[in-house]
């Protein structure tokens, strides 16, 4: 997934955006800006050519898209997580993890790090100085 997404823009810069860039480049240096962007310029052969060859990079920045999103929707639906022995599944979606405990503090952190999922009673909560009430002085 990592590879085919930066593998495909890499892909898409190298063959066709760059080529395309310097040959516009230059020929806005020789000639001027105008012949660089006109559809005389834009239309000869050795541009299409160059323009068509992004299709390859492209291609492969989709597949990446593509599994990434089959991924997150795996995620999202629970079907996608590797379970390991009885400690359940390795990675929990958000809203799985905030419904699942009432939406508590802990609720955001990863399940080992959480008080309560190692049998421990939720921390409390110590008040700020404004809540506090007056303060006696002796």
């Amino acid at each position: 997934m990592f590879w085919c997404i930066n593998g495909g823009l890499a892909l898409m810069v190298l063959i066709s955006v760059l080529p395309l860039g310097l040959l516009q480049a230059w020929a806005s240096v020789e000639v001027g800006t105008w012949w660089a962007r006109s559809a005389e310029f834009m239309q000869q052969p050795v541009m299409n050519t160059i323009r068509w060859l992004r299709v390859p990079g492209d291609t492969v920045f989709a597949i990446g898209a593509l599994v990434l999103g089959w991924f997150v929707l795996g995620l999202r639906t629970g079907w996608s997580l590797e379970k390991h022995g009885d400690d359940g599944p390795v990675a929990q979606s958000t809203t799985q993890r905030c419904h699942s405990d009432g939406g508590t503090r802990d609720s955001l952190r990863p399940a080992h790090l959480n008080r309560e999922s190692r049998g421990e009673p939720p921390a409390r909560r110590r008040k700020s100085p404004q809540t506090r009430g007056p303060r006696a002085d002796p």
